[in-house]
């Protein structure tokens, strides 16, 4: 069994044109984000390291693939973000894992700003959680099948 972080994401800052930016990469996904301003750190709500306290889901939102997952799939067996870790890290997560069908997904906020229960989140991309490697959004489609939801 490995003893790697089921959040499994690397960060580094790096400065471009004067700009703090942050490089992560995390199952083969690769992106980068720019860290919070002073006044966000200042504004960050207590540190936890689990999303079941943020049991209130926005409403279904078009621009959102989160809350279009979970409505498509189900709750998933767990739910974890760092949005409330202090200090939070460059790049929020949220992660969302399947167990018997062995898919993680991974977001990242489109707007990390204010209140972490307002963020819209993106699909940063899927692993399997056993054995820590990429997959691809057609396998996690043939996975998740048996836990599709009737539109």
């Amino acid at each position: 069994m490995s003893n790697k972080s089921s959040f499994g994401v690397v960060g580094c800052v790096l400065a471009l044109v004067g700009i703090p930016l942050a490089f992560a990469c995390c199952g083969g996904v690769i992106f980068l984000a720019m860290p919070r301003t002073p006044s966000e750190q200042a504004a960050a709500p207590p540190s936890s390291s689990t999303a079941k306290q943020e049991k209130q889901q926005p409403a279904a939102d078009d621009r959102d693939d989160l809350t279009h997952f979970v409505a498509r799939y189900g709750e998933p067996d767990e739910d974890r973000t760092s949005a409330y870790d202090n200090p939070r890290p460059l790049i929020p997560s949220r992660i969302l894992t399947y167990k018997s069908e062995r898919v993680r997904a991974l977001y990242v906020p489109k707007n990390a700003e204010g209140n972490p229960k307002s963020w819209l989140w993106k699909l940063a991309g899927f692993t399997d959680p056993v054995a820590e490697v990429a997959i691809t959004p057609e396998e996690v489609v043939r996975r998740m099948a048996g836990r599709e939801r009737q539109r």
